[in-house]
């Protein structure tokens, strides 16, 4: 008799488990990061600089960066840790995998990822993405400049974007994987 209750009991911890297991595993493919937080906040939770960040300081932490990194390589003066670049109405500053917007008055209005953002991969399936964000009711629409500004041939890539506050969150898509993020302020 004893053996029969240890033997119910050794199943039913199996059982027990098995199903803490699967619970877990649910909880751990559940998109973890708050983007209505950090786009309200006008953050990308995965890179240092943020709307509203001065453009001239980030230029000097760059320079500075550089000059390390020259000092460190002496081949260094080959490859530069960051690029600017002047457009008609903005300016860029390229730093690693984003690139920093920001207009006359020296303060960054939009950041682009072209790396990992708000906690999605680059490489992530649009309809992942869509699941993920489900709450918001995000519309997949087709490319066009004047929305995806940030690249050359917009029309052949496909966004999401949502207003959260002041700030719009634009996920960029080719051939439904995702390729970058945009935060982009009022302003800009």
């Amino acid at each position: 008799m004893k053996r029969i209750i240890a033997l119910i009991l050794s199943i039913g911890m199996v059982l027990l488990l098995c199903a803490c297991g699967e619970k877990k595993e649910n909880n751990e493919s559940e998109h973890s990061v708050d983007v209505e937080y950090y786009a309200k906040i006008g953050q990308i939770p995965e890179h240092t600089y943020h709307l509203g960040s001065d453009a001239e300081e980030m230029e000097e932490a760059f320079e500075e960066e550089n000059k390390k990194h020259a000092q460190e390589n002496p081949d260094a003066h080959l490859h530069s840790v960051y690029g600017f670049m002047e457009r008609d109405n903005y300016s860029i500053l390229a730093y690693k995998n984003a690139n920093y917007y920001f207009k006359d008055d020296g303060k960054i209005s939009a950041v682009v990822s072209l790396d990992d953002a708000y906690g999605f991969k680059i490489g992530d399936l649009s309809v992942e993405i869509k699941k993920a964000l489900g709450k918001f009711e995000l519309e997949e629409k087709k490319g066009t400049q004047d929305v995806i500004f940030f690249l050359p041939s917009a029309e052949s890539f496909t966004y999401f974007e949502h207003t959260f506050g002041e700030n719009k969150v634009i996920f960029v898509f080719q051939d439904n994987a995702l390729c970058a993020v945009a935060l982009v302020g009022k302003d800009f």
